[in-house]
């Protein structure tokens, strides 16, 4: 549930005092106000309210009215710039959880100021609603453990023309960290338009941050772009970090993505990083700034190819023991060259063939976890090569 908004009169009037010197209008009725939540509090279902460029520190409820609220030219990103919203680091920004429905539009603001702890969403919580936003500008929103930018729950609203940029959740002395720009939980949602980028997450232990996170929902994404997610996980030791720009969980539910981008979402660690789109895609990930992983699959680090660069190449590790001379023997003793068979990645030899210490070791090559042709080895010389297959 959304926390409900509430004031007293001297909280009322301080943030009066802080407004820029600006008018808010209902175009319908013909009236002006000082605060835009007091011309939500006077509006009616269809009505429209046009709110000057200025800073506004003030935190808001649409209170379930089915009204348009917007700046005074949504398709000018200049008046948008203008025209702010803050919340002054005290809690969600925005908040409509009495059943808004489409017809309640938010259009044409930087909403910023938010904070993710102890709140469900930092710049716009949705509850069993489902307004339509577009042309808004959620930035410069923070959180220590967990921060989302903006979160619906069971509801079914509709995004368009948004940017959601420059926010950051944990620090270095964080032990871990969630950072998401947009949480979809149940119900259902249509992006379109918009774009997820610059968002961060720090941490020691564990970091974490995607641009779109859909749990058990029916989400529609289509022309946005999810990039430049970044994670970082400090600790020398044990830091691990996943960066991804679309992450889907749950089985119910289904997501559709069509005409999107997904590229240059990083995450940097010690012991591991992902990144990418968790449970279908990935892109790339830095698992230490001495080695690059592309990951595939579930994007997640290899815990044995970590383990042995860790055990060769760490200085505070003992040294690592020799590789074993040991390789699976022929399966045939009239094999040629030219001969194929498929060979299982996850067999294990039942005898095996020693080669001399002098032999040259060639470079291992990519795990493949799949069945493949192999060629059989039909010499000492090509023999060697067989014991680099994955067992």
């Amino acid at each position: 549930m959304c926390p409900r908004q509430v004031f007293d009169s001297a909280l009322v009037v301080a943030l009066s005092a802080t407004v820029a010197t600006a008018d808010i209008t209902n175009l319908t009725q013909g009236t002006t106000h000082a605060t835009i939540q007091e011309a939500i509090n006077a509006s009616v279902n269809g009505d429209e309210i046009v709110v000057d460029p200025g800073l506004y520190s003030e935190r808001l409820d649409l209170l379930g009215r089915q009204i348009t609220l917007r700046s005074q030219d949504p398709l000018d990103p200049a008046i948008v710039a203008d025209t702010v919203i803050d919340g002054g680091g005290s809690g969600t920004v925005i908040t409509c959880d009495s059943g808004e429905t489409a017809d309640t539009h938010i259009a044409g603001f930087v909403v910023t100021g938010g904070v993710g702890d102890g709140a469900p969403a930092a710049a716009l919580c949705i509850d069993t609603s489902g307004p339509t936003v577009s042309y808004c500008v959620f930035e410069r929103h923070s959180g220590v453990d967990l921060l989302c930018v903006v979160r619906s729950d069971s509801g079914s609203p509709t995004f368009e023309h948004c940017a959601f940029s420059n926010n950051a959740a944990g620090s270095a002395l964080t032990e871990e960290t969630y950072c998401a720009a947009l949480v979809i939980y149940a119900g259902s949602a249509t992006v379109s338009h918009c774009s997820f980028g610059g968002n961060s997450a720090t941490a020691s232990m564990d970091a974490t941050c995607v641009g779109i996170q859909v749990v058990n929902a029916t989400v529609s994404i289509s022309d946005c772009d999810l990039s430049a997610m970044f994670a970082a996980g400090t600790d020398t030791d044990f830091g691990h970090a996943s960066a991804a720009g679309l992450r889907v969980d749950g089985s119910a539910g289904a997501t559709s993505l069509s005409r999107c981008r997904l590229a240059l979402n990083t995450a940097i660690a010690y012991d591991g990083a992902s990144g990418g789109r968790h449970r279908r895609h990935c892109s790339r990930s830095a698992a230490h700034p001495q080695r690059l992983h592309h990951h595939r699959q579930l994007g997640r680090a290899d815990p044995r190819r970590l383990h042995r660069w860790r055990r060769q190449h760490d200085p505070r590790l003992p040294a690592a023991p020799p590789p074993s001379r040991l390789i699976p023997a022929r399966r045939t003793s009239t094999a040629t060259a030219s001969s194929t068979s498929r060979i299982s990645a996850c067999s294990s030899p039942s005898t095996t063939t020693p080669v001399p210490e002098s032999a040259p070791i060639p470079p291992p090559p990519l795990l493949c976890w799949r069945r493949y042709e192999q060629r059989i080895p039909t010499d000492a010389s090509a023999a060697r090569h067989a014991r680099f297959l994955p067992r």
